[in-house]
């Protein structure tokens, strides 16, 4: 028996294109809006943020230190007496970051807190978390360090860490991720 094709035009020929110029899109997006792309997980011994505090990460850079980010951790009830603590922009709490590690109300694991900054950390060789007061309005962290690690370049554009407790280095707080710009892109 002899198969014969149908010679009209298939859709499966636009497939292909479309997914290139969505990858395509997907890539520029991530690298050229400029900054570094954060991402965090947050172990669920972190805390909702006690009144008149607010936590802060920094990166050590060229024998400086540079602010990322402010947050506050707020427990979001979910039913039932249990609650999920989310990471909420400190001068935009609007925006959601994302979630300490915990379960949500449907016993599914959630995770991560994500954000960008419009520095360039290329170079950086550590990130720490600071508690903060609300009316202080000194732009440097203060010595209530919660966790810190040293970043670790992990490719080209991909810089990473285990963040710890500085009171036990044992002890596992999070991690993070640092997505750099890519250069080649400037």
């Amino acid at each position: 028996m002899v198969t014969t094709l149908d010679s009209t035009r298939s859709n499966r020929q636009g497939v292909p294109w479309f997914l290139l110029v969505g990858i395509i899109g997907l890539m520029w997006g991530c690298q050229s809006s400029g900054g570094t792309l954060i991402t965090m997980t947050l172990n669920p011994v972190v805390t909702q943020s006690e009144v008149g505090k607010h936590y802060e990460v920094f990166a050590a850079i060229n024998d400086g230190v540079v602010s990322l980010r402010r947050f506050d951790v707020k427990l979001i009830p979910i039913g039932s007496g249990r609650f999920i603590k989310s990471v909420v922009d400190y001068d935009d709490p609007d925006r959601e970051l994302g979630v300490v590690d915990g379960v949500d109300q449907f016993g599914r694991f959630i995770s991560g807190v994500r954000f960008r900054t419009s520095a360039n950390l290329r170079g950086a060789t550590q990130l720490f978390v600071t508690v903060e007061d609300n009316e202080d309005d000194h732009p440097g962290p203060s010595t209530d360090v919660l966790m810190l690690c040293d970043l670790e370049l992990r490719s080209a554009d991909i810089l990473s860490c285990v963040m710890l407790s500085p009171l036990d280095k044992q002890f596992v707080l999070g991690t993070a991720a640092l997505v750099l710009p890519d250069e080649s892109w400037e």
